[in-house]
């Protein structure tokens, strides 16, 4: 994962894109919370106050799911809708990697090293957010 000071303000404005793509927040995925990054070791369904709701555990402590941060995987292969790779809609953005590693996605970035961060601002792009 890249350095996440300068991933979540991205990771932040496209959790609408994460919640459609990805739906329920699953075993094994990566959450964010006030500055926790983790994967989701348990979930809960719990009814209170005439609702239902789910209650997360990624190390630190039961949240509920409303208020985590989904981090996707740059490439998820076991369901590729739910990665980064599989939200870009490759009709509106091209993307090359080059003989050094860097990942270039035009027409929005210039070249990264770093995958993750040239998907998220590609998707931001797409979707018309900006961090």
């Amino acid at each position: 994962m890249t350095s996440l000071t300068e991933a979540l303000p991205y990771y932040i404005a496209l959790q609408p894109k994460f919640r459609e793509a990805m739906g329920m927040i699953r075993f094994g995925d990566w959450v964010h919370f006030k500055g926790g990054v983790g994967p989701v070791t348990d979930r809960q369904v719990n009814q209170g106050n005439g609702r239902e709701y789910s209650i997360i555990n990624a190390g630190f402590g039961w949240i509920e799911e409303q208020y985590l941060d989904r981090l996707p995987l740059s490439i998820d292969p076991r369901n590729p809708e739910r990665g980064l790779w599989g939200m870009v809609d490759w009709e509106m953005v091209d993307a090359e990697i080059n003989h050094c590693g860097q990942i270039y996605v035009h027409p929005i970035t210039n070249g990264h090293r770093i995958p993750e961060l040239a998907l998220l601002k590609a998707l931001a792009h797409q979707e018309g957010v900006m961090p």
